[in-house]
C-alpha cells in the first residue's frame, strides 16, 4: 500500500524507500525476539514487566524507528515532499530552525 503511494509521488521504483523501511521493521521484530529470548535464557528479567523493562522497550522502539525511518522519508524529501507543509504545525518552526525564545 505505501509502496504504491511512493510510486505515485516519485514515478520511479528504484528511488523509493518504503519497501526497505517496512522490511527493516520485520528485521527489528526478529532482533527484539532474539534478544528477549537470550535475556530470558540468561535469567535476566525473570519474566516480570517493570518500569525499567518497559522503559527499555520504549527506548528500543524509539532508536529503531529513528534509525530506519530515514530509509523511507529521505527519498520523499528529495522528491519535494518537504515543500508541502500543513498551514498549522506545532513543530514546523522548530524543524525549520526558526523557533526563538523572546
Amino acid at each position: 500500500m505505501h509502496y504504491a503511494g511512493d510510486y505515485y509521488m516519485m514515478n520511479d521504483w528504484r528511488a523509493m524507500g518504503g519497501l526497505v523501511f517496512f522490511l527493516l521493521q520485520s528485521l527489528g521484530i526478529v532482533l527484539e525476539t532474539l534478544l528477549l529470548s537470550l535475556a530470558r535464557s540468561l535469567g535476566l528479567g525473570g519474566g516480570k514487566r517493570t518500569a525499567l523493562t518497559r522503559g527499555l522497550g520504549y527506548l528500543w522502539v524509539l532508536l529503531w524507528i529513528s534509525w530506519t525511518l530515514p530509509f523511507w522519508t529521505d527519498p520523499q524529501h528529495r522528491f519535494g515532499m518537504r515543500e508541502w507543509m500543513p498551514r498549522f504545525s506545532l513543530i514546523y518552526r522548530i524543524w525549520k530552525g526558526e523557533w526563538t525564545w523572546t
